[in-house]
């Protein structure tokens, strides 16, 4: 692994929260390439209350770019914790929970992307493309309502067209990261299927023990460690409609465009359905998951 960068605070009683911080992180790096997952849960917890008092004192010491950078820092720990529930959940076959995790880990490594150096970003652009492969190997149909809602800004409560709030979503200010409260669901009028939604989350659910989760069993199946390197070939196969059974005409085509399969390929003769190949690395050749 190649040297952590971190921003180092000049204060000492603010440096002293940073290396154990950044001690802890170097110990869930390795718990999580060990599948030690309990423990990574642990160190997620400490770092949480080791963040809070590293903020507060940021605070106190009116050293704003120590707050914010104990906001990344805690960020970094969820992503560990967040990867790690991930494939603990994968190994289990709680995809439906695996889902989950893997969208939060998303969002940290974007947080990440946004806010870290160049250097550092480029790495956990490397590190979302590598999650963000599995994504496709989850058969579920996205749902997205149509609704009015009342907003706030996190920070300030105010609202997001009102002059007085300078905040910008997603940026950082004092260690809390700017974002919209939903203080009320006015109205739904409804709710729409669509393939590709901004947030991915909402989802019609699918028992895990369906088969449509079966190129997923088999993928977790077959990984040894987190992070392996992982190489995923898409192959079509060609089939007749008329030869696809029952259960494969009902919810999302397996064409798998993220459609029913009624308005999809169902008035096609001929499907081409994707078939995936695993091509697994060198477990010596691990992805190295770095931390800043």
């Amino acid at each position: 692994m190649r040297k952590r960068k971190t921003i180092i605070p000049n204060n000492r009683s603010l440096h002293q929260y940073h290396d154990k911080i950044r001690a802890l992180l170097s110990d869930a790096d390795t718990a999580l390439i060990k599948k030690e997952f309990l423990k990574i849960e642990k160190i997620n917890g400490k770092i949480s209350q080791i963040c809070k008092k590293y903020k507060k004192s940021s605070i106190l010491e009116e050293n704003e770019e120590a707050a914010n950078h104990s906001c990344i820092l805690q960020i970094n720990s969820d992503l560990i914790f967040y990867v790690s529930q991930f494939y603990k959940t994968g190994y289990s076959y709680q995809f439906s929970a695996s889902w989950g995790n893997l969208q939060d880990s998303l969002d940290c490594c974007d947080f990440l992307i946004r806010t870290c150096k160049k250097e550092e970003s480029e790495h956990f652009e490397k590190i979302r493309l590598y999650l963000s492969s599995f994504e496709r190997l989850y058969p579920f149909l996205f749902v997205s309502p149509g609704q009015t809602i009342k907003l706030i800004c996190s920070i300030c409560g105010k609202e997001p067209l009102d002059e007085d709030c300078p905040h910008i979503p997603g940026n950082l200010y004092w260690g809390e990261i700017a974002g919209y409260n939903v203080t009320e669901i006015v109205n739904v009028d409804h709710v729409a299927i669509i393939p590709h939604p901004k947030d991915k989350r909402c989802v019609i659910c699918i028992d895990d023990n369906d088969q449509k989760f079966n190129n997923l069993r088999e993928l977790f199946d077959n990984t040894p460690r987190p992070f392996t390197p992982l190489h995923i070939q898409i192959n079509k196969i060609i089939r007749k409609n008329s030869d696809l059974a029952s259960h494969e005409r009902m919810g999302i085509c397996p064409c798998q465009s993220g459609l029913m399969y009624d308005d999809c390929c169902k008035d096609k003769e001929i499907l081409e359905i994707p078939h995936y190949n695993y091509q697994f690395g060198d477990f010596n050749e691990l992805i190295s998951y770095e931390i800043i």
